[in-house]
C-alpha cells in the first residue's frame, strides 16, 4: 500500500464542497456552470 498516495487522497475528499460535488457527479456529468448553481463560491 502507497500510503503517501493514500494520505493525498484522503486529504483531497475531505473538504465538504468536494465530497459534495463528488455526489452531484455521481449522478451524471455536469458542466462546471451547473456545478456552481449549488454553492455560494466562485
Amino acid at each position: 500500500m502507497d500510503y503517501k498516495a493514500l494520505s493525498t487522497l484522503l486529504k483531497t475528499i475531505s473538504d465538504s464542497n468536494r465530497l459534495e460535488i463528488i455526489d452531484l457527479l455521481s449522478c451524471g456529468e455536469l458542466c462546471a456552470c451547473d456545478l456552481l448553481e449549488h454553492f455560494q463560491f466562485s
